[in-house]
C-alpha cells in the first residue's frame, strides 16, 4: 500500500513527494493522502529492525541498544 501511495504521488517528505526508496531521516516530516484523509507524521527515530505497526506508534518501541546507537554515530 506504501509503494503505490509513492507512486501516486500521495507521500510528501519535506514537502516533496518521493519514490517507495526514498530514506527518511530524524526531524523529517512526512505527509500521506489516502481516502480524503491527511496524515502527518514527524520522524522522531530510525528503528533498523522490522516491527510491527502496534509497536512502531510512538511511546512503544524499546529504547536502542548500545551498539545500535554506537553505529549511527560512530
Amino acid at each position: 500500500m506504501a509503494s503505490n501511495a509513492c507512486r501516486g504521488g500521495h507521500v510528501r517528505v519535506n514537502g516533496v513527494r518521493v519514490r517507495p526508496s526514498h530514506a527518511v531521516r530524524v526531524g523529517d516530516e512526512v505527509r500521506l493522502r489516502h481516502e480524503g484523509h491527511e496524515r502527518i507524521v514527524a520522524v522522531s527515530r530510525i528503528i533498523t529492525e522490522r516491527v510491527g505497526a502496534t509497536a512502531a506508534r510512538p511511546g512503544r518501541l524499546p529504547a536502542p541498544s548500545p551498539q545500535a546507537t554506537e553505529t549511527r554515530h560512530g
